[in-house]
């Protein structure tokens, strides 16, 4: 089985996998790029007292990387001090927004950016999580779900060139399990504040690279995720500062993001017929379902159903308990669409993969279009089978 084939299960973060979790994220601090403070820090400082003394902010730029949630990522620097832990500053203390603010990208609008930004970059996908300018936050964003197929991300910085500072926005159109709450306690490290944006629940994370890690003077570091609707995207706007971090405008940023739909996305019909037919062939059934009801929703059932028959002899805790949770969905031409999915069972057998006890899958497949029928693929269902370690369950 290819390791890089499996991820964590649509089942709530435990504690186990919260420790893993943090482990990882503090070895991943390690692996950062250096964040270099050169000539410009000092500069910037005193241009950032000037400005504050006379209560106008203009924005550096942003870098973090976000996410999962949603992960749309935006990068603009944000002025003035921080605020306390307990809350974020009326929104009244913001400047004005830069003119021409709104930009498009990944399914979402951001309306309102500090002045003096400007837009640096879009990125989607695994590109989102290659950012060369994603820091200690842009591994926030690969909590956000491993399916990055609906991961979104936006970069902004000031207008005059500097890199003093830097905001992203982003979306993650499909964060499975993920969670504001689940990220709370998952990153307990990065104090944690709950808080809504849009009356919608959020968490508000911070923490700062000292001078000997960003290669200069100390930088901040923040990130205000959001969930639109239960189960629905995930939002971050992160952001990388040598100045304290303001929060009132991290939040007016996040105020202004409007949603959209995702972009490349399935006819809603087209979507249905499709999970209708996964889950006719992975979805655990009381009494199992009958050979030729099963055998509809699959190409080629003919070859198929004998492996089907081996298998559930060789693994009936499988077949008993199987369970399938969908990610994102792609229409690759008018008869292919290409399905991110995880499966998850107990099985004797099987080790199991998850703190829970049971074996988790993370895969990826494809519905095939036959005589106006969306259909589980023949190579979707023969590549789960090879990863059993039995040779003789093999397709023909």
């Amino acid at each position: 089985m290819d390791p890089h084939d499996v991820h964590a299960s649509d089942a709530d973060l435990s504690d186990a996998d919260l420790s893993d979790v943090e482990a990882w994220l503090r070895a991943a601090r390690a692996e950062l790029p250096a964040l270099s403070v050169g000539p410009w820090f000092a500069q910037s400082v005193r241009v950032r007292a000037r400005r504050r003394r006379a209560r106008v902010r203009a924005a550096g730029s942003v870098a973090a990387v976000v996410t999962a949630v949603v992960v749309l990522l935006v990068s603009v620097g944000l002025l003035g001090g921080g605020v306390g832990t307990n809350g974020i500053a009326p929104a009244s203390t913001v400047a004005p927004g830069a003119p021409g603010a709104h930009h498009s990208y990944g399914g979402i609008t951001v309306t309102w950016l500090p002045e003096g930004t400007k837009h640096l970059s879009d990125k989607a996908g695994s590109d989102v999580m290659r950012s060369s300018e994603g820091g200690v936050l842009g591994y926030f964003a690969y909590l956000a779900g491993r399916d990055t197929q609906g991961l979104y991300a936006s970069t902004f910085g000031p207008s005059d060139g500097g890199d003093a500072s830097e905001l992203k926005v982003g979306v993650n159109w499909y964060p499975g399990s993920i969670s504001v709450a689940g990220l709370q306690a998952a990153l307990h490290g990065a104090t944690p504040t709950p808080t809504t944006v849009g009356g919608e629940p959020a968490v508000r994370l911070s923490t700062e690279l000292p001078a000997n890690i960003s290669g200069g003077g100390e930088t901040h570091l923040g990130a205000l995720f959001w969930s639109v609707g239960d189960g629905g995207p995930l939002l971050v706007v992160s952001v990388r500062d040598v100045a304290p971090l303001d929060w009132a405008e991290i939040k007016r940023v996040a105020e202004g993001v409007q949603l959209g739909r995702e972009p490349n996305t399935v006819d809603p019909r087209t979507v249905d017929q499709v999970k209708a037919a996964f889950n006719t062939v992975y979805l655990a059934r009381n009494p199992p379902l009958s050979d030729e009801a099963w055998g509809a929703a699959v190409q080629d059932p003919a070859e198929i159903l004998p492996v089907r028959g081996r298998v559930a002899q060789r693994y009936p805790g499988l077949v008993a308990t199987i369970s399938i949770a969908f990610g994102s969905m792609t229409q690759d031409s008018p008869t292919t669409v290409s399905v991110s999915f995880t499966l998850t069972f107990t099985d004797k057998a099987l080790p199991a993969t998850t703190s829970d006890g049971k074996y988790s899958l993370g895969t990826t497949g494809t519905a095939v279009l036959v005589d106006g029928h969306w259909l589980v693929s023949r190579d979707t269902y023969c590549s789960k089978v090879d990863m059993l370690p039995m040779s003789d369950l093999k397709c023909p």
